[in-house]
């Protein structure tokens, strides 16, 4: 088995665990006859309940958006329910191809007191196995996911790719090809099932009344989206090492504002304390005619006001995502992540990214490097202000 796990202590988890509990749930298989059902496209019509796994995090289940519109024509009498969590549900609101949201914060990414999270996850496999789906698909291919959702749910058909571990959990194993962009990642499990994929992108349907919110908003700060260059600028990542420094970002706004290349609309993250904006001139940007710092937005409303930038600044993050989903232009900075896997989904949106060998090979949560961090931190304001005139002036 080629397993796809960065961090060394998950990867020898994983493999202690298929070392141990693989054989014996393999025999148990083969004597109950458990795991023989494969889908085929035969069996597609006669489909009625179909559960799409995807429980962390925003950005990715952003990237998972593809396979809906597929699977939904690939399906057309079965009801689409998606399990995701609390925090990126919203992104499903109104999308055609799904039916039902369900709502859980997986304990193995979300962490949560012991007696919540039990209590918890009683309820969603109780759920689960209430409802009878016939299918599960599971997009992250974890052995977390596979073992305490997929496989507990009781499903006829569980598919998902075996490199996270678990694989002795699922009906169809996915073969997992070449590295590449997380989207057709997730595509490619369809494929394997001969399910018709076109050029499909991440989209996030917005509804008018939240998009005259949005306007609403920025036209309260003297911002014309017709005629102004309004510049997005979200600083903000889930994971430290993603994060491009503040100071770097307020020299960024400065220089946006004196050379008057656009008026910028500075999003502020829950994860960045105001403490280091207002050591970097936030008092003074909140006095500016031509910048507008907006906090405590929901995720659509996010979604919302990015769609009316022409451009948004950002790390590798989920509001990244979410920009290439409304449409948006990213420039987005990039490291120690991989862009080749993560980057803004689409051939509008640029990449700044300096070529460390250690990025192809580090888990994004800790730093090995004799500098700390310096694959970031070695992006400069200049590299970024002369891509975004780049691409203005283009």
């Amino acid at each position: 088995m080629h397993y796809k796990i960065i961090n060394r202590k998950k990867l020898m988890a994983v493999k202690f665990a298929d070392s141990v509990i693989g054989p014996v749930v393999r025999i148990w298989n083969k004597i109950s006859g458990q795991n023989n059902s494969q889908l085929s496209p035969q069996d597609f019509a006669n489909i009625k309940k179909i559960l799409i796994l995807r429980t962390a995090y925003t950005g990715d289940v952003i990237m998972t958006l593809p396979v809906l519109t597929p699977l939904r024509s690939a399906f057309p009498n079965a009801e689409l329910v998606f399990l995701t969590s609390h925090s990126a549900a919203p992104l499903l609101e109104h999308h055609p191809a799904v039916d039902r949201v369900i709502k859980y914060d997986a304990f193995w990414f979300y962490p949560q007191p012991n007696s919540v999270a039990l209590k918890k996850y009683r309820e969603i496999i109780q759920q689960l196995r209430a409802e009878r789906f016939e299918v599960v698909f599971d997009f992250r291919g974890d052995i977390r996911d596979i073992y305490f959702l997929a496989y507990r749910s009781r499903a006829k058909h569980r598919i998902s790719y075996g490199s996270g571990g678990g694989a002795y959990w699922l009906t169809q194993i996915i073969p997992l090809q070449e590295t590449k962009h997380r989207v057709q990642f997730h595509l490619d499990i369809l494929r394997a099932l001969k399910i018709s994929v076109s050029h499909e992108m991440p989209k996030i349907y917005l509804t008018e009344t939240e998009k005259k919110q949005a306007l609403t908003r920025l036209q309260s700060f003297g911002f014309n989206v017709e005629r102004d260059v309004l510049i997005g600028i979200h600083p903000g990542a889930r994971m430290p090492l993603k994060r491009w420094p503040i100071a770097r970002y307020a020299e960024l706004i400065a220089r946006v504002t004196q050379t008057h290349l656009g008026k910028v609309v500075l999003f502020t993250a829950p994860e960045i304390p105001n403490t280091e904006w207002e050591n970097k001139g936030m008092k003074t940007w909140q006095r500016h005619s031509q910048v507008a710092i907006l906090s405590d937005l929901t995720l659509r409303e996010l979604a919302a006001i990015i769609h009316y930038c022409r451009i948004l600044i950002c790390n590798d993050s989920a509001p990244m995502h979410l920009a290439a989903a409304v449409g948006t232009k990213c420039l987005a900075i990039f490291g120690p992540s991989k862009s080749y896997e993560t980057a803004p989904y689409g051939s509008n949106h640029f990449v700044i990214e300096k070529p460390y060998p250690c990025r192809t090979t580090c888990d994004e949560s800790t730093c090995k490097y004799k500098i700390y961090n310096d694959c970031l931190k070695s992006i400069r304001v200049d590299d970024v202000e002369q891509s975004l005139a780049n691409i203005l002036n283009a």
